[in-house]
């Protein structure tokens, strides 16, 4: 059954801590600080993203975040388990999906001191290899420490 739009949305987000902007292939992130923090997540490409994010144990630094993450990536695009020996971050914060133009808020605990993994793990509408793994859409920070 059609459906017709009376009126725009015209509401204004609130203000939070911080923009997480995804572009097509890629993310902006702001400065972050530990502590609760509310997020806004726009998506400012032409394709569909999500955001997904993970945090690393103490002690594991943005390198050897990066290093195995890769290898995750690697693992899952070969259809293979990964090494049984590589730090596994914890999901922490999810937002989305969210077509062209579109915003949302979310928020997250930051601990002081940790490595985080930010990616979107859509794929393109005509398809194709998720954006994290296909087409490098991951970004890593490392809060201060507190």
């Amino acid at each position: 059954m059609p459906f017709t739009v009376k009126a725009a949305n015209t509401a204004v987000m609130p203000a939070t801590d911080g923009t997480v902007v995804a572009r097509d292939w890629a993310f902006d992130l702001p400065a972050l600080l530990p502590g609760t923090k509310t997020m806004t997540f726009r998506n400012d490409g032409q394709q569909d993203h999500s955001l997904g994010i993970a945090e690393f144990a103490d002690g594991i630094d943005t390198a050897s975040a990066k290093t195995a993450f890769d290898q995750f990536l690697a693992a899952d695009a070969a259809g293979k388990p990964p090494p049984d020996n590589l730090p596994t971050p914890d999901d922490i914060g999810f937002a989305g999906p969210l077509s062209a133009g579109g915003q949302t808020t979310f928020t997250v605990e930051l601990k002081p001191n940790r490595s985080y993994v930010f990616a979107c793990y859509m794929a393109d509408r005509a398809g194709g290899p998720r954006h994290a793994g296909g087409k490098g859409m991951v970004a890593y920070a490392t809060t201060p420490a507190g």
